[in-house]
Protein backbone atom coordinates (compact mmCIF):
# COMPACT_ATOMS: atom_id res chain seq x y z
CA UNK A 1 0.00 0.00 0.00
CA UNK A 2 1.18 3.47 -0.95
CA UNK A 3 4.07 2.15 -3.02
CA UNK A 4 4.97 3.20 -6.54
CA UNK A 5 2.53 0.72 -8.11
CA UNK A 6 -0.30 1.47 -5.69
CA UNK A 7 -3.47 3.26 -6.78
CA UNK A 8 -3.58 5.17 -3.48
CA UNK A 9 -0.99 7.85 -4.43
CA UNK A 10 -2.77 8.14 -7.80
CA UNK A 11 -6.04 8.91 -5.98
CA UNK A 12 -4.24 11.50 -3.82
CA UNK A 13 -2.81 13.15 -6.95
CA UNK A 14 -6.26 13.28 -8.59
CA UNK A 15 -7.73 14.90 -5.47
CA UNK A 16 -4.96 17.50 -5.47
CA UNK A 17 -5.85 18.25 -9.10
CA UNK A 18 -9.53 18.54 -8.07
CA UNK A 19 -10.54 15.71 -10.44
CA UNK A 20 -12.87 12.76 -10.01
CA UNK A 21 -11.20 9.58 -8.82
CA UNK A 22 -10.85 7.34 -11.88
CA UNK A 23 -11.23 3.61 -11.44
CA UNK A 24 -11.29 0.93 -14.11
CA UNK A 25 -13.95 -1.32 -12.59
CA UNK A 26 -15.53 -0.94 -9.14
CA UNK A 27 -15.52 -4.73 -8.64
CA UNK A 28 -11.82 -5.17 -9.42
CA UNK A 29 -9.97 -6.41 -6.33
CA UNK A 30 -6.46 -5.91 -5.04
CA UNK A 31 -4.58 -7.23 -2.01
CA UNK A 32 -4.00 -4.68 0.74
CA UNK A 33 -0.61 -5.04 2.41
CA UNK A 34 1.13 -2.18 4.24
CA UNK A 35 4.88 -1.86 3.78
CA UNK A 36 5.58 -3.13 7.31
CA UNK A 37 3.85 -6.43 6.55
CA UNK A 38 5.84 -6.73 3.32
CA UNK A 39 9.06 -6.32 5.30
CA UNK A 40 7.83 -8.91 7.82
CA UNK A 41 7.22 -11.33 4.93
CA UNK A 42 10.80 -10.92 3.68
CA UNK A 43 12.23 -11.40 7.19
CA UNK A 44 10.03 -14.45 7.78
CA UNK A 45 11.16 -16.02 4.50
CA UNK A 46 14.83 -15.28 5.29
CA UNK A 47 14.49 -16.79 8.76
CA UNK A 48 12.36 -19.83 7.91
CA UNK A 49 12.88 -20.52 4.24
CA UNK A 50 14.87 -23.24 2.59
CA UNK A 51 16.16 -23.43 -0.95
CA UNK A 52 13.35 -23.18 -3.51
CA UNK A 53 10.52 -22.36 -1.09
CA UNK A 54 8.26 -19.40 -1.82
CA UNK A 55 6.39 -17.55 0.94
CA UNK A 56 3.14 -15.65 0.47
CA UNK A 57 1.60 -13.54 3.22
CA UNK A 58 -2.12 -13.95 3.81
CA UNK A 59 -3.66 -10.54 3.23
CA UNK A 60 -7.13 -9.10 2.90
CA UNK A 61 -8.30 -7.53 -0.34
CA UNK A 62 -10.44 -4.57 -1.27
CA UNK A 63 -12.66 -3.83 -4.22
CA UNK A 64 -11.27 -0.78 -6.02
CA UNK A 65 -14.68 0.90 -5.80
CA UNK A 66 -14.68 0.48 -2.02
CA UNK A 67 -11.11 1.78 -1.78
CA UNK A 68 -12.03 4.88 -3.80
CA UNK A 69 -15.11 5.41 -1.62
CA UNK A 70 -12.99 5.10 1.53
CA UNK A 71 -10.57 7.71 0.17
CA UNK A 72 -13.37 10.17 -0.66
CA UNK A 73 -14.85 9.72 2.80
CA UNK A 74 -11.51 10.11 4.62
CA UNK A 75 -10.65 13.29 2.71
CA UNK A 76 -14.25 14.54 2.59
CA UNK A 77 -13.76 14.78 -1.16
CA UNK A 78 -16.85 15.69 -3.20
CA UNK A 79 -15.70 15.29 -6.84
CA UNK A 80 -16.87 11.69 -6.91
CA UNK A 81 -15.69 8.53 -8.60
CA UNK A 82 -15.67 7.87 -12.34
CA UNK A 83 -15.51 4.35 -13.80
CA UNK A 84 -13.39 4.39 -17.00
CA UNK A 85 -13.30 0.71 -17.96
CA UNK A 86 -10.70 -2.00 -17.72
CA UNK A 87 -7.46 -1.51 -19.67
CA UNK A 88 -5.97 -4.10 -22.03
CA UNK A 89 -4.04 -6.73 -20.11
CA UNK A 90 -5.37 -5.64 -16.73
CA UNK A 91 -6.69 -8.38 -14.45
CA UNK A 92 -9.86 -8.17 -12.42
CA UNK A 93 -8.19 -9.98 -9.52
CA UNK A 94 -4.61 -10.55 -8.38
CA UNK A 95 -3.26 -14.08 -8.04
CA UNK A 96 -0.55 -14.77 -5.47
CA UNK A 97 -0.75 -18.57 -5.64
CA UNK A 98 -1.83 -20.26 -8.87
CA UNK A 99 -4.02 -23.36 -8.88
CA UNK A 100 -0.96 -25.42 -9.88
CA UNK A 101 1.09 -24.00 -6.97
CA UNK A 102 -1.76 -24.48 -4.50
CA UNK A 103 -1.22 -28.24 -4.45
CA UNK A 104 2.26 -27.62 -3.03
CA UNK A 105 1.25 -24.88 -0.58
CA UNK A 106 1.43 -25.41 3.16
CA UNK A 107 -0.53 -23.24 5.59
CA UNK A 108 1.93 -21.63 8.05
CA UNK A 109 -0.47 -19.38 9.96
CA UNK A 110 0.01 -15.87 8.56
CA UNK A 111 1.80 -17.24 5.50
CA UNK A 112 1.61 -19.91 2.84
CA UNK A 113 4.79 -21.77 2.03
CA UNK A 114 4.95 -23.09 -1.53
CA UNK A 115 7.25 -26.06 -1.76
CA UNK A 116 9.46 -26.44 -4.83
CA UNK A 117 8.35 -28.82 -7.53
CA UNK A 118 9.74 -32.31 -7.13
CA UNK A 119 10.54 -34.53 -10.06
CA UNK A 120 8.21 -37.50 -10.10
CA UNK A 121 5.57 -35.88 -7.89
CA UNK A 122 2.17 -37.47 -8.54
CA UNK A 123 -0.09 -34.44 -8.93
CA UNK A 124 -3.13 -36.68 -9.51
CA UNK A 125 -3.08 -37.47 -5.79
CA UNK A 126 -3.43 -33.75 -5.04
CA UNK A 127 -5.98 -32.90 -7.70
CA UNK A 128 -8.15 -35.96 -7.25
CA UNK A 129 -7.25 -37.10 -3.72
CA UNK A 130 -7.75 -35.46 -0.35
CA UNK A 131 -4.35 -33.75 0.11
CA UNK A 132 -5.34 -30.62 -1.77
CA UNK A 133 -7.99 -29.54 0.70
CA UNK A 134 -5.69 -29.70 3.74
CA UNK A 135 -4.14 -26.24 3.18
CA UNK A 136 -7.46 -24.38 3.00
CA UNK A 137 -6.92 -23.23 -0.59
CA UNK A 138 -9.52 -23.81 -3.23
CA UNK A 139 -8.64 -25.31 -6.59
CA UNK A 140 -8.36 -21.79 -8.01
CA UNK A 141 -5.38 -20.87 -5.83
CA UNK A 142 -5.07 -17.77 -3.67
CA UNK A 143 -6.45 -14.62 -5.24
CA UNK A 144 -7.78 -11.23 -4.24
CA UNK A 145 -11.22 -12.58 -5.16
CA UNK A 146 -11.19 -15.46 -2.67
CA UNK A 147 -9.49 -13.94 0.38
CA UNK A 148 -11.08 -11.84 3.12
CA UNK A 149 -12.72 -8.77 1.58
CA UNK A 150 -12.46 -5.54 3.56
CA UNK A 151 -15.47 -3.30 4.12
CA UNK A 152 -15.20 0.44 3.49
CA UNK A 153 -14.86 1.02 7.25
CA UNK A 154 -12.05 -1.57 7.47
CA UNK A 155 -10.29 0.02 4.48
CA UNK A 156 -10.47 3.44 6.14
CA UNK A 157 -8.99 2.02 9.34
CA UNK A 158 -6.15 0.39 7.37
CA UNK A 159 -5.52 3.59 5.40
CA UNK A 160 -5.34 5.58 8.64
CA UNK A 161 -2.60 3.23 9.85
CA UNK A 162 -0.31 4.53 7.08
CA UNK A 163 1.96 7.44 7.96
CA UNK A 164 1.70 8.69 4.36
CA UNK A 165 -2.10 8.95 4.62
CA UNK A 166 -1.85 10.70 8.00
CA UNK A 167 0.50 13.26 6.46
CA UNK A 168 -1.67 13.71 3.35
CA UNK A 169 -4.74 14.24 5.54
CA UNK A 170 -2.87 16.82 7.61
CA UNK A 171 -1.79 18.64 4.44
CA UNK A 172 -5.30 18.33 2.98
CA UNK A 173 -6.93 19.81 6.05
CA UNK A 174 -4.42 22.67 6.10
CA UNK A 175 -5.40 23.54 2.48
CA UNK A 176 -9.01 24.19 3.46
Amino acid sequence: MYTRGSVIPFFIDLMKLNESLRITDKNMTRFMMPLGQSVDLVLYALTNGRLGEIYVRKSPAAAIGDLAKAMTELFDYKKGIKEVGIRPGEKMHETLISSEESVRAIDCGDYYKIMPEVSGMDYREYYFGDKHSSNGLSGEGYTSANTKRLSTAEIKKLLLSLNEIKQELKNWNNRK
